[in-house]
Formats: structure tokens, C-alpha cells, sequence
């Protein structure tokens, strides 16, 4: 007489029985305890930035810069630790209206309206109140301290007060 015996489950990961051994319920099936962490990689949701699989703290991407708990899945993650969280943000940041680098400190916004661009804090900051300066009648460098408003041919002008410009103009 033929004796029905009950399927064994299989192991999501390695395709051998489970038998009576310690195995993880998942919701696609079961796995082995040594074949866990396999599944774990292979199902996680992907980093970004490497494409590694995101399995302990992350950030979400597009929203704010706050450690998430494990058990929330947003759509898109980015790894908390490592180089991930800090390449994203430059990639995503905006950029310096004069380098075109990630605007990510200190910065000063310059222009009106829709025009309106970030700039480094620093010599990014001045080189665009040079370039964007009003201009010395005499030496054409920018002005940009102390100046004197001066009438030349019937129209207003810019000298520098200090140095030698005023004493050119005047002479």
C-alpha cells in the first residue's frame, strides 16, 4: 500500500528542503537561517547613489536629511553611512552661479526675481561683486568700497576715493 507523504517547503534562496531545521518565515516563502541574509540582500531596496542593498539605517531621498527607522520603505533610499548620503547631496544640490559647485554651507544669494542664483560664501561671494560691480572712470577696476559720484561730459560716474583715480580725475 502506497503511503501519501506531505510536500516539504523549500528554501526561497537554495531550493533544498526546509526539513525540521530552524528556517525564517518571509512573505514569499521560507528560508533557510544560513540562507537569510541572502535573501535579505536580494530583496532589499537599492541605494541611489551605489545600487547596494539598503539593510540598516538610510536616508529617503528627496525629502528631509532625517535618519529613518529600519522598518519604513520609501521608494527611494540612500545609505545613512559611508560616502552614499554626502554624494547625493552634491549631486542633487544646487549649484554656485561662479564655480558650478554644490552649493551645500554658507552661501549668499544673488540676483532678482527668477534670476535669483546661490553663491559660495568666499571667493566665489567675490568674484561676483567684482564682476558685477560699477566701474572706476578712471582705472575701470570695480568699485567696490569708498568711491566718489562724479559728473563726466554731463553724465554721473564712479571714481575710487582711495588711491590715486580721484587725484587722476580731478587733474
Amino acid at each position: 500500500m502506497a503511503t501519501v507523504r506531505e510536500r516539504q517547503a523549500l528554501c526561497l534562496v537554495c531550493g533544498l528542503e526546509l526539513g525540521g531545521g530552524a528556517y525564517f518565515e518571509e512573505p514569499q516563502g521560507q528560508t533557510h537561517v544560513d540562507c537569510h541574509d541572502q535573501h535579505r540582500r536580494r530583496v532589499a531596496p537599492r541605494c541611489v547613489v551605489c545600487a547596494e542593498p539598503v539593510l540598516a539605517r538610510y536616508y529617503a531621498a528627496d525629502q528631509d536629511d532625517e535618519p529613518k527607522p529600519d522598518d519604513w520603505e520609501p521608494p527611494r533610499l540612500v545609505h545613512a553611512e559611508g560616502d552614499c548620503h554626502q554624494q547625493y547631496r552634491e549631486r542633487t544640490a544646487d549649484k554656485c552661479a561662479i564655480c558650478d559647485g554644490p552649493v551645500l554651507g554658507t552661501y549668499f544669494e544673488v540676483g532678482e526675481g527668477a534670476q535669483k542664483r546661490k553663491v559660495h560664501e568666499g571667493d566665489c561671494y567675490e568674484r561676483h561683486r567684482e564682476a558685477t560691480a560699477d566701474r572706476c572712470a578712471v582705472c575701470d577696476g570695480p568699485i567696490l568700497g569708498r568711491y566718489y559720484d562724479v559728473k563726466e561730459r554731463g553724465r554721473a560716474v564712479k571714481v575710487h576715493a582711495e588711491g590715486s583715480c580721484y587725484a587722476d580725475f580731478r587733474s
